[in-house]
């Protein structure tokens, strides 16, 4: 699950530019900074031995802040700006929560035990 995260925190990154929004400096700047972040959590989840639930929690907090984004920060009037950090805000949000609300870690957590143990 860690590299979907790794992957969703880069896609967060990019929209701006894929959006064609990358002047407004407020877009790019939240979303590079919460894509940053979840990718670095993400690269961090991939080189422990352990799985650490709380990252995914992490992550989905970081999902919300980038959908929260545009109204704290003001550009919530540009359109294709307001979609750049909501869409990808709320596909980070639905599968790192989704994941451990279902899943709870425990199908990557035991196949780290077989295989490490």
């Amino acid at each position: 699950m860690y590299w979907l995260t790794g992957i969703l925190g880069i896609g967060l990154v990019a929209a701006p530019f894929v959006a064609g929004c990358a002047d407004v400096q407020a877009v790019v700047w939240s979303n590079t900074v919460l894509g940053v972040l979840a990718l670095l959590l993400s690269v961090y989840q991939g080189t422990t031995r352990r799985e650490k639930p709380w990252i995914y929690w992490l992550c989905g907090v970081l999902g919300l802040a980038a959908v929260l984004s545009p109204l704290l920060l003001g550009y919530a009037s540009a359109s294709a700006a307001l979609w750049a950090s909501f869409v990808p805000g709320v596909v980070l949000m639905v599968c790192t929560c989704s994941y451990q609300a279902f899943v709870g870690g425990r199908g990557e957590q035991s196949v780290q035990r077989e295989r490490f143990a």
